[in-house]
């Protein structure tokens, strides 16, 4: 049935495209696929609401439901494989350590694995007479759920300190979880843990804890992990799926900054060293990829420096940091070749498992230059050899008679190139938002408000769509895409009330 969804849905796109300039009509069409609509049968309940789904290089699907109505309501986290929805716990599910029924559950979080995490609350029950064990985290594999940490549980490395909260988690691909939490001890908390490759929960850092700085101690006094980011909210930051790889920003007393990095061993984690920041005054949270090495932006200071060219991206290679891309410097074209337009603004960076980077930036309007106000911010990536524009607003929009007016939402797999979110101009508001992706071939549509989609052999009309969302606990996660694939979900709404999750795979 998946499998004709899929050719109906293809059918139309090609179909659709056919009023599109003829060049279009030759590029290669995603394949969408329906994952779960609004009514569809979950055992006995039926789908009444989902929140933002979640994928993995499979194709599974995770995402959060309640189904039913009234007192037959129920709620849960729904894995759909294929044409297959289950539940991995729902709130008539015992947890599996103290027979306590869930009362409520966090968004999941999915690797590209189909490794999956979640937080639940639990409802007193045997085992847990105290009514103190509130809150745990679970990770579940091969068909089962395991426990990781659970409030009142001792938290490791801190000498005595109880789980309070569970503030953020994400999930790496061998079932490893890194998550911040809020411990007993204030001046312990927030702290950071993972997991090792033996499945062992171990402290990471913490509030109180010291970082390397220039040879001396620096107390820490935050932690930024698990940020969202302007533009660039919708791709794993924190955490390196493939690797397990963690990294996070360091506030420290007097005002100074620092980095922390963990590698997951058999039995502990590899700690990294502090960049060298001579000359930053203000930092992003950080991106990691599979080597250990971590991208972000910095503000730059000391001589030469001015507000027109001091904001770069840096990319940490072994302790060093070294520049790669800065404002106030020439901007190259679709070609890689520099031009005299000039870079003025960029966004936080995102870097994918090749080391490779994308932003968003703006241009100095400059008429000898072609740069117009209509025209002067677009999308900027090496993924594919060195740094080119991918797209610029005022480009005419495949798939659609409008053209790009700004930019939303960017993300990058490890294949393609960027993928984003955009709004367009000089087309209706019913039809003026919709995804894009880069492929060698072009810039590919792949879905826009106004489209029609499969729903069990129905055609219904797309209101509005979400992609690259945030979810509660788990916002720290990639859940729109795979990585690895650049296979992408997203949940329509359509004009007659009705939802879908469908899956958009690109050639």
């Amino acid at each position: 049935m998946k499998a004709q969804l899929a050719a109906v849905v293809s059918l139309f796109v090609l179909l659709t495209f056919a009023s599109a300039p003829p060049v279009l009509a030759f590029l290669p069409q995603p394949t969408i696929t329906l994952v779960a609509a609004q009514g569809d049968a979950v055992g006995s309940n039926t789908l009444t609401l989902a929140g933002p789904p979640a994928i993995d290089a499979s194709g599974d699907v995770a995402f959060h439901a309640l189904l039913g109505k009234g007192k037959t309501a129920n709620f849960g986290i729904v894995l759909a494989s294929g044409t297959t929805l289950t539940f991995v716990a729902d709130g008539q599910t015992a947890d599996p350590v103290t027979g306590a029924t869930f009362t409520k559950l966090s968004d999941p979080v999915l690797s590209g694995s189909g490794a999956l995490a979640f937080v639940g609350t639990l409802k007193p029950g045997t085992g847990d007479a105290t009514g103190q064990n509130k809150s745990a985290v679970y990770v579940f594999k091969n068909n089962t759920s395991s426990l990781v940490a659970r409030t009142s549980g001792t938290a490791p490395g801190l000498g005595g300190p109880t789980f309070t909260a569970f503030s953020q988690i994400a999930v790496d691909d061998f079932g490893g979880v890194a998550m911040l939490a809020k411990v007993s001890n204030a001046k312990q908390s927030p702290a950071l843990f993972g997991t090792d490759l033996s499945g062992n929960l171990q402290l990471l850092t913490n509030k109180g804890a010291t970082f390397t700085l220039n040879g001396s101690q620096v107390a820490i006094t935050s932690i930024a992990a698990f940020a969202p980011l302007p533009l660039i909210v919708g791709q794993t930051r924190t955490l390196d799926e493939p690797t397990g790889n963690i990294v996070a920003m360091l506030k420290g007393s007097g005002g100074k900054l620092g980095f922390f990095v963990a590698q997951p061993l058999s039995n502990g984690f590899n700690i990294g060293s502090n960049t060298n920041l001579a000359g930053v005054n203000k930092i992003s949270e950080p991106a990691i990829d599979q080597f250990g090495d971590f991208e972000f932006s910095a503000v730059l200071g000391g001589i030469g420096v001015t507000k027109a060219n001091n904001y770069a991206i840096l990319q940490s290679i072994s302790g060093t940091a070294n520049l790669d891309y800065r404002t106030g410097n020439q901007a190259p074209d679709t070609s890689g070749t520099s031009t005299n337009a000039i870079f003025t603004k960029m966004s936080q960076p995102l870097l994918n498992e090749n080391g490779s980077t994308a932003f968003v930036a703006s241009l100095k309007v400059d008429a000898a230059a072609g740069v117009t106000k209509a025209n002067d911010t677009g999308i900027w990536s090496d993924a594919d050899g060195p740094l080119k524009e991918v797209v610029r607003e005022g480009d005419p929009a495949p798939g659609s008679t409008g053209k790009f007016a700004s930019f939303q939402q960017l993300v990058l797999p490890d294949v393609g190139g960027p993928i984003f979110v955009a709004k367009l101009s000089g087309v209706p508001a019913t039809g003026n938002v919709g995804v894009w992706a880069k492929r060698t071939s072009g810039i590919m549509r792949v879905v826009i408000t106004g489209d029609q989609l499969d729903v069990h052999g129905t055609l219904k009309t797309v209101k509005k769509f979400a992609i690259f969302q945030l979810a509660p606990m788990v916002m720290g996660q990639s859940r729109s895409f795979t990585a690895s694939t650049g296979e992408i979900v997203f949940q329509a709404t359509f004009t007659d009330g009705t939802w879908g999750i469908y899956t958009a795979t690109l050639p």
